[in-house]
Order: structure tokens, then C-alpha cells, then sequence
């Protein structure tokens, strides 16, 4: 939860994934943390500096390429 449960709700723009190191550093030092839109979170160091992280551009897969179908042998 951004906003800490129960004065945040359990909805997708207070929710992200974090490791436990960056869990732990949002609950546990003077780091703040906040979520302008699901999945974009704005880290405040204690000393001011901000750092926006957003989500990663998942590519569209794409078709292997085929070959072309071999010339036939001239006669």
C-alpha cells in the first residue's frame, strides 16, 4: 500500500510491488513514497531529491521471421 491500510484502500493506484528492500526502506527510514497513477511511484530521499520510477514498456512479441521459400533450380 502507498497510503498505508486502512486510510489507503486496496485498489490497483495505492498498490505496487515492491522487494523487500525497498518495502522495508519505505516503512522503515525517512524515505516517503507516492503514486501519482497506477504503477508510477515518486521517491522522496530525506534530503528532498525525487526520483520517479514508471513502468516498464513490455514489447509487443513479434512473429519470427520466415524465410523465403528457396528459388527453384533453373532447367
Amino acid at each position: 500500500h502507498t497510503i498505508v491500510y486502512p486510510l489507503g484502500g486496496t485498489d490497483a493506484c495505492n498498490l505496487g510491488l515492491f522487494c523487500r528492500h525497498h518495502h522495508l526502506l519505505k516503512h522503515h527510514t525517512r524515505w516517503h513514497v507516492e503514486q501519482p497513477h497506477p504503477g508510477t511511484f515518486v521517491w522522496t530521499s530525506p534530503t528532498g531529491r525525487t526520483t520517479t520510477i514508471t513502468p516498464e514498456q513490455t514489447p509487443t512479441p513479434q512473429q519470427p521471421d520466415t524465410p523465403d521459400p528457396p528459388e527453384p533450380p533453373p532447367f
